[in-house]
């Protein structure tokens, strides 16, 4: 009877063990990933930071609808020398039309 009440206590100790071992590994692993998703945010960070300067320089300039009628050849060509006057005449300035859309999450009429 002994021996059988020993025996079981020490599996019982093993058991205990085992499972102060796997909390351990557990503890372990959620700091393992704490701090991977921390560097994943500082990377993340980093590429934003890298990126920004990159980023184009995008100049709009609202055109009425009076200047748009008459030609907007002339037009432009008269806002471009207003607004970028440093801007050298060599340069080929390419000029992409767009349209106003409206907001979706506030739509006026």
């Amino acid at each position: 009877l002994e021996n059988r009440l020993d025996a079981m206590n020490s599996r019982l100790e093993e058991a205990e063990e085992q499972i102060s071992d796997l909390g351990d590994k557990i503890m372990e692993n959620n700091e393992a990933e704490q701090k991977r998703e921390r560097r994943i945010m500082q990377h993340e960070d980093r590429l934003r930071d890298l990126n920004d300067p990159i980023r184009c320089n995008i100049h709009c300039i609202g055109v009425s609808e009076e200047l748009s009628k008459n030609g907007t050849d002339n037009s432009c060509k008269e806002i471009i020398a207003e607004n970028f006057s440093n801007l050298g005449r060599e340069t080929d300035i390419q000029i992409q039309e767009t349209q106003r859309t409206l907001n979706k999450s506030s739509p006026t009429p």
